[in-house]
């Protein structure tokens, strides 16, 4: 496994050039200790988000001994505990203080204290010991305790290659790959074990990423890649990494809004109009993916308008001042929709109607069919992500941008940093966003400077300059 050229060639720029250091060294140097720390297990070399975290945290269900993860919005259960909730007609509360008695896909260790083998069973007793137990006619937490439950020694750990978990016995393979490695041998009758060992995948907690197996350059490239995601500020997750800023430079959104038809061409014309209104509004992606038919309006000055609902704070009719050439993305949607579905009441149609399985147009694109095509577009023309600038030394170089930093949210960060450089209030950006707290706003402010130069501009329309500007039309 390989990085790809663009993060090789954003890593460079962004990595300490020390005299001596080689590549390794370089990419090392850019993971700070208390980075490593809160989410990085050295031992096992997996990748450990706190389940709490709003973007790479996975949820654990409200059941109190459900340690699945939770991945439909709107809920706090897993989705088998889900089903389980609507057939036993129990309140939440008193559904969630009754034990699921699942058996967890994670890891767990014999009960029996200081006994490192592993168990796959509900009493959580390795093999030796659960026998043990069976005879002993005592309750599993009795006879933990009892002199005659003595812990046992250590089969090692799993011979897979990119496994961090126990071996279950003297094979040399965990309780899920001894499982594994069984059903290929009920297929092959003689199969090369040693290649099976080194590309058979790892077992992964819903909440872990497994990077075991990997070369060490390769994990900690994929470790450094997260400030792409915009983490990297104090409080972030990755705040152990260097900061960056996560709106797109000028001249990449010139790039973007040039090649918009190569968007078009590869995924239609509703896919380029989605990109369009993000670039222009700052709206969530989810934001736009869900908005209505009927979500442009005029103000009392004639001005046009959006409508919208704010998915995160659950706040709907949202009022958005937008510029004249955002409105007529809109109408134009607008009449290609009603002429796509004549026969359906424009009351019950999106703005963007999924192109499948969608027969009335009453069905939203989604957000992630969305994100899929973005991704692909920016692939496709990341090799156009160059310019060249002007270094300290007074000479001339190429400039890349990492592909992997333009994502849809970066068009809202983009809408609010420009709004921020013109020097728009805190408060009216920080309504304009719909951010709970004014610190998240001050966020987009650089210095202490240009907060005392703010001035209360009111609120722009948002369109999209690549200028570096955000095009005011009206105030």
């Amino acid at each position: 496994m390989t990085a790809a050229p663009a993060r090789r060639l954003v890593l460079a720029a962004a990595e300490p050039t020390a005299p001596g250091m080689d590549r390794l060294e370089r990419v090392r140097a850019l993971l700070r200790p208390e980075f490593l720390a809160e989410v990085w297990q050295a031992d096992g070399q997996v990748f450990a988000p706190p389940r709490d975290h709003p973007l790479l945290g996975l949820r654990k269900c409200a059941v109190i001994d459900c340690e699945a993860g939770v991945r439909t919005p709107n809920t706090d259960l897993c989705k088998l505990c889900v089903e389980k909730f609507k057939a036993s007609g129990l309140p939440m509360a008193q559904f969630t203080a009754i034990p699921a008695n699942k058996i967890s896909k994670g890891e767990q260790l014999c009960r029996v204290p200081g006994c490192p083998r592993p168990s796959h069973l509900r009493v959580r007793f390795c093999g030796v010991h659960y026998a043990q137990w069976r005879q002993a006619g005592l309750s599993p937490e009795d006879f933990a305790a009892s002199p005659a439950a003595r812990p046992l020694p250590s089969f090692g750990e799993c011979l897979v290659v990119s496994c961090s978990r126990a071996a279950s016995g003297s094979g040399g393979l965990c309780y899920r790959h001894r499982a594994r490695w069984n059903a290929v041998l009920r297929q092959d009758r003689a199969p090369d074990v040693r290649r099976w060992l080194r590309i058979a995948e790892p077992v992964n907690a819903d909440h872990f990423v497994i990077f075991k197996g990997l070369a060490e350059q390769v994990q900690l490239e994929l470790l450094a890649d997260i400030r792409a995601l915009g983490l990297t500020r104090p409080g972030g997750l990755a705040a152990g990494l260097p900061d960056e800023r996560r709106d797109l430079p000028a001249w990449v959104l010139q790039i973007l809004d040039t090649n918009l038809h190569v968007l078009e061409q590869r995924s239609g014309t509703g896919m380029r109009r989605m990109t369009e209104l993000m670039m222009d509004t700052g709206r969530r992606p989810d934001e736009i993916c869900q908005l209505r038919l009927d979500c442009l309006t005029r103000d009392g000055h004639g001005k046009p308008v959006l409508i919208y609902t704010d998915s995160k704070n659950h706040r709907p009719n949202r009022r958005l001042p937008i510029a004249e050439a955002t409105a007529r993305i809109i109408t134009s949607q607008q009449a290609d929709v009603c002429a796509r579905f004549p026969g359906t009441p424009a009351r019950d149609l999106p703005l963007f109607p999924r192109d499948t399985t969608n027969p009335d147009g009453t069905a939203a694109h989604s957000e992630q069919a969305f994100t899929n095509a973005h991704r692909q577009w920016v692939n496709s023309i990341a090799h156009l992500l160059v310019t060249t600038v002007t270094g300290a030394d007074g000479k001339q170089h190429e400039q890349v941008f990492d592909r992997l930093a333009v994502i849809p949210y970066a068009y809202r960060h983009s809408y609010a940093q420009r709004h921020a450089d013109e020097g728009v209030s805190p408060d009216v950006l920080r309504d304009l966003l719909g951010h709970d707290k004014i610190g998240t706003t001050l966020g987009y402010y650089r210095n202490s400077r240009e907060l005392r130069d703010c001035k209360n501009n009111g609120v722009t329309s948002g369109t999209r300059r690549t200028d570096g500007s955000s095009g005011k039309e009206h105030q």
